[in-house]
C-alpha cells in the first residue's frame, strides 16, 4: 500500500517567466518540497487518521512502525509514503469488503489476543499453538484457560466465523491527498525561495 506524491500539473507557463538561473533551482526545491510534504502526510496518518480510524486498537505502536517515506531526488521527483510491513488487511480497512478463510471453514477473529509491535500475532498465540485452549460449545469461539490453580479462569481468545465484514474505516488515500493539497504549495514556495538565496 503506497501513495506517490509527484507534481502533475503543467509548469511550462510558469517556467517561461523565470530566468535560467531560477529554472536551474527548480528540481532541487521541488524534491525538497515533495519530501517535506511526504513527511507531513506520514505524520498526519500516524498521529491523527490512524487513532481516529482504530480508537480501540490494542497495538498503538503499529502505524509508527509500519509507515515510512521514500524520498524524492532531483532526478526522481516523486516521494512515496508506504506500508513497509505490507499488511494486506490494511487495504480491506481502506476499501471495505468481506474477508474469507483460505483453508479452514472459519476465520479465527482475535478478541483477547495482544498483537506484537508490528501488528502480528505471535506464533505461540496463534489458534493452532495456543496452550490450554479449546473450542467452545457450538464451535463459535476458541477459549483459553489462564491463571494458576486457585485463580484459573476461562478467557475468550478468538471468535470463529465463516466470513467477516470489514468496514471502510481508514481513509488513507483520501486524507493523504487532502494533506498534499494543503501543504505542498507552502513547502515549495519556501524551498524555492531558499534555493535561490543559497545557490551559487
Amino acid at each position: 500500500m503506497t501513495i506517490a506524491i509527484r507534481v502533475d500539473h503543467n509548469l511550462k507557463q510558469w517556467r517561461r517567466k523565470l530566468s535560467d538561473f531560477q529554472r536551474r533551482q527548480i528540481p532541487f526545491a521541488m524534491s525538497q518540497a515533495l519530501n517535506d510534504t511526504a513527511f507531513d502526510v506520514r505524520r498526519h496518518i500516524v498521529d491523527r487518521i490512524w487513532p481516529n480510524s482504530f480508537p480501540r486498537a490494542a497495538n498503538k505502536r503499529f502505524p509508527n512502525v509500519a509507515f515510512r517515506v521514500k524520498k524524492a531526488t532531483k532526478r526522481n521527483l516523486e516521494s512515496v509514503v508506504f506500508d513497509r510491513l505490507k499488511r494486506d488487511w490494511l487495504m480491506l480497512h481502506i476499501r471495505g469488503g468481506t474477508k474469507r478463510p483460505w483453508t479452514s471453514r472459519n476465520l479465527a477473529v482475535p478478541v483477547g489476543v495482544k498483537r506484537t509491535a508490528t501488528g502480528r500475532i505471535s506464533a505461540a498465540k496463534s489458534p493452532r499453538n495456543l496452550q490450554n485452549s479449546f473450542i467452545g460449545e457450538g464451535g463459535t469461539a476458541i477459549f483459553q484457560r489462564v491463571g494458576g490453580k486457585r485463580q484459573r479462569r476461562i478467557k475468550m481468545m478468538y471468535a470463529l466465523t465463516p466470513t467477516a465484514q470489514i468496514d471502510r474505516v481508514f481513509p488513507f488515500f483520501r486524507q493523504a491527498r487532502l494533506k498534499v493539497d494543503q501543504v505542498f504549495p507552502r513547502h515549495f514556495a519556501r524551498r524555492f525561495k531558499k534555493a535561490l538565496a543559497t545557490a551559487r
